[in-house]
């Protein structure tokens, strides 16, 4: 349940940011007369979405154990 709540807060999270800054640089477009604005507010969009995603994913697994003998434990355990 807890992936599946990850995944849509993730879509969630991507899309907003996309969807507002498209529908705003159209706007913006529009009333400057450069049709092609949506573009780049889709671009910035799309970059803040994985930003924030990227930053959730990086939150998230935090606190996850690590594999691999990366971590402190590994070292207490060849003592």
């Amino acid at each position: 349940m807890k992936m599946l709540v990850l995944i849509t807060q993730l879509g969630i999270t991507m899309l907003v940011p996309i969807i507002g800054c498209t529908i705003g640089f159209a706007w913006l477009g529009k009333r400057m007369d450069i049709q092609w604005l949506a573009v780049v507010g889709f671009a910035i969009g799309a970059i803040a979405g994985m930003r924030s995603c990227f930053r959730i994913i990086k939150r998230m697994t935090a606190d996850w154990p690590r594999e691999g003998g990366y971590g402190n434990e590994s070292l207490e355990k060849n003592e």
